[in-house]
């Protein structure tokens, strides 16, 4: 039986876990019940998992052989996935009627957070890589699944890359463990050296791919674009940010010298260039947020280069900011795509949107202002710290 303190650390765990096997009840569930039980269950669990995220921000633990960290880092962040899939099914409840599949969608997103929340504490090897493919071959799944043409081009590439992705970073995996002789991140900083940070650029790759860096971000426009919003929303906005974690877990852990650094620095300029400039021609409003995203990455890696305490707080802050300026900006894209009547919306569709909803307008201005860095807005602080 579990001691109360362990469940207490490993709630936000604990809820999504019991959100994703009750999701899995519901699907077998008569349609009736299933369409009055699936969101109220969603939500109330999933709202239950973001407070007991950020209650517990104050925790401190390591598990499971010093596998698994409870800190302020990994806590705030689980609160915070989980408060994006509570308002990305929130902002989803008026999906076609006829897409049967939301019960199964609705199981992804949650094993999806799920994978992510464990990203956020692992500080160990494989602990680290079960978390990655939880999160991604859910997410692989979410993005076709309601059987459209597009969503099934898009997911196929977003497989395909995953796979790539995933074969480099246990290369570099097993790289890292032959040359330090343990899976634990704060050990492995003893075999610094040229191999060594290959095998670390091998390995931060998965995340980087997460994170859409450059060059780990082809899969970005097509899957943004054809992946239903909600599917959208998750992927832009939790993905991101629990990449950002990860970062901030490992880097200290490992150090950032050397090759490293000039290697982000490159990194950094390459994806805040091409995502800033693919997205001036873009018509299609996710495309153009997938762009952005993109050249958001980069600027979170200018922080990272400088390996000090101040550039990961800033990080933090911004990876932060950035997860909540997004998300507002793609629940209003979702209510101006339900009222287009498509889930592809363009840019077009969003002409007279103050005249129609003054609301919504307000609230993408100052999602979209922020996300440039206008002042005084949180965007611009976050970039102002980095």
């Amino acid at each position: 039986m579990l001691k109360p303190t362990l469940l207490y650390l490993l709630g936000p765990e604990a809820a999504i876990s019991i959100l994703a096997a009750g999701l899995l009840a519901i699907t077998v569930a008569p349609k009736g019940l299933r369409d009055k039980a699936l969101m109220p269950w969603v939500l109330s669990v999933s709202l239950l998992a973001a407070v007991l995220g950020f209650s517990s921000a104050g925790a401190s633990a390591v598990l499971f052989g010093e596998t698994y960290q409870i800190d302020a880092l990994s806590q705030f962040f689980k609160g915070l996935l989980s408060l994006i899939l509570f308002l990305s099914a929130a902002f989803s409840r008026d999906l076609p009627a006829d897409e049967e599949r939301r019960p199964e969608l609705f199981v992804f997103l949650a094993t999806a957070t799920l994978g992510m929340m464990i990203l956020t504490s692992a500080v160990e090897l494989l602990v680290f890589y079960v978390g990655l493919e939880l999160s991604s071959y859910s997410l692989y799944v979410a993005v076709p699944i309601f059987r459209r043409r597009l969503a099934a081009e898009a997911s196929l590439k977003y497989i395909l890359s995953g796979a790539v992705q995933s074969a480099v970073l246990l290369y570099g995996m097993s790289l890292l463990l032959g040359l330090s002789g343990t899976t634990v991140f704060a050990r492995m900083h003893a075999a610094a050296g040229p191999l060594f940070f290959l095998a670390v650029f091998m390995f931060l790759s998965g995340v980087l791919f997460k994170l859409s860096a450059f060059p780990f971000h082809f899969w970005v426009p097509d899957v943004y674009e054809a992946a239903p919003t909600t599917v959208t929303t998750v992927i832009a906005t939790a993905s991101k940010a629990a990449a950002a974690a990860v970062l901030l877990r490992i880097l200290p852990a490992l150090g950032v010298s050397g090759p490293l650094v000039t290697l982000f620095v490159w990194l950094a300029v390459l994806s805040m260039i091409i995502g800033n400039t693919a997205a001036l021609i873009q018509k299609d409003a996710k495309r153009l947020l997938a762009y952005s995203s993109i050249a958001q990455a980069g600027y979170l890696l200018v922080a990272f280069t400088s390996g000090s305490a101040e550039g990961y707080t800033a990080v933090f802050f911004y990876a932060a900011v950035y997860a909540v300026m997004n998300l507002g900006v793609f629940l209003v894209l979702t209510a101006v795509a339900r009222q287009a009547g498509t889930d592809r919306p363009q840019l077009s569709d969003f002409d007279g949107l103050f005249d129609r909803s003054p609301l919504l307008a307000v609230v993408l201005l100052l999602g979209l202002l922020s996300l440039a860095g206008i002042p005084p807005l949180a965007g611009f602080t976050g970039k102002w710290f980095m």
